[in-house]
């Protein structure tokens, strides 16, 4: 479908569906044209402009907990975090007797499913640990 056969469907002009589709600054909301006007109404009632302003008031303070650790208390953002999680998980292995698996090192330690797996991987890569098995049933060695 072209623009302008969009613009002829809806009613809207093709300056307006332009200015609506690229930002621009001056777009306001889209005007009808008058052969639409009286034709049959399409689509759903417009909302009312009141309730944009709280959903994306609600949106936004989410966002400012976005700064604080993990659920689990982890912080791993930063490489000092990282390194000082990596020797947690380090010292878990170690003090296992055995071999140990991700899910019963993240109980002691603390942190989420993909920190716990990063931090292992890390550890592996380093050659701090040992792996054996596969997927779910791999355990850790120090």
């Amino acid at each position: 479908m072209t623009v302008s056969e969009l613009a002829q469907r809806s009613g809207i002009s093709v300056g307006t569906l332009v200015e609506l589709a690229f930002g621009s600054r001056g777009a306001a909301t889209p005007t009808r044209s008058p052969a639409a006007a009286g034709g049959r109404k399409r689509g759903r009632k417009p909302k009312a402009a009141a309730a944009k302003p709280a959903k994306a008031a609600a949106k936004a303070a989410p966002k400012a907990e976005a700064s604080k650790p993990s659920k689990a208390g982890v912080d791993t953002r930063a490489p000092s975090g990282r390194a000082k999680y990596d020797e947690a998980v380090l010292a878990a292995i170690k003090g296992a007797k055995g071999r140990v698996k991700a899910g019963d090192l993240r109980k002691k330690v603390g942190g989420t499913p993909l920190q716990i797996r990063t931090a292992l991987h890390r550890l592996l890569t380093e050659g701090k640990i040992k792996s054996q098995g596969k997927a779910r049933g791999t355990t850790y060695s120090g």
